[in-house]
């Protein structure tokens, strides 16, 4: 399974102020975090070395997520390792295609999940987008699909309506499989069927 990946709660005596370590699906050398509110750190080296960058990337969350942090999620590219994005709960999703030197804004809209469809090359990026500040149901997440890189979402493909959407999971085995929450998608996001149960965590192994 691919994904919106982070530890809640995991600790580094490397940065402060940051928030959850989210760490490379398959190469565990790598991860990210968020830094002071205003950059993004990066380390290749298990953590004894950071680099950190604020190009592109604007602030961190101005409201409240469930454990205060920054980056609500990051999604990785599997087949290309400098490639990711980056998903903030106000500010929206950010991708990165050269390592997290340069980050490039994605208005998705306020973010609490996202992933990159797990295929060489692929622009089908999947998100848990809640409405806009201020709304009632802000924290009612819906589903938004872009299938050029972020640069367009369109309409929701699952509508707000309760707060479920909380993380986005791709089969490994079978890229086009995607679920959300109660909602699984067979063709990579473009229909959504609504499940009897809710999918809150899956097997990321082969």
């Amino acid at each position: 399974v691919a994904g919106s990946l982070y530890q809640s709660g995991a600790a580094s005596t490397a940065v402060s102020g940051g928030s959850p370590i989210a760490a490379h699906p398959t190469d565990r050398d790598k991860a990210i975090i968020s830094i002071a509110k205003d950059s993004i750190g990066k380390t290749i080296n298990a953590g004894a070395n950071w680099t950190y960058s604020a190009t592109g990337y604007t602030g961190g969350l101005t409201g409240i997520t469930t454990n205060n942090e920054d980056i609500t999620a990051i999604g990785w590219d599997l087949n290309n390792p400098n490639r990711f994005i980056v998903a903030n709960a106000d500010y929206g999703t950010y991708l990165t295609t050269d390592g997290g030197s340069i980050f490039s804004w994605k208005n998705s809209g306020g973010s609490v999940a996202l992933a990159i469809q797990p295929v060489a090359s692929s622009d089908i990026f999947v998100a848990a987008v809640h409405p806009p500040t201020g709304s009632t149901t802000y924290w009612y997440n819906g589903i938004k699909v872009s299938t050029n890189g972020g640069t367009t979402w369109g309409e929701y493909k699952v509508s707000p309506g309760g707060g479920k959407h909380t993380a986005i999971f791709f089969d490994r085995k079978n890229p086009n499989i995607v679920y959300s929450g109660n909602s699984k998608s067979i063709n990579a996001g473009s229909t959504w069927t609504t499940l009897s149960k809710y999918v809150v965590t899956m097997y990321t192994g082969t």
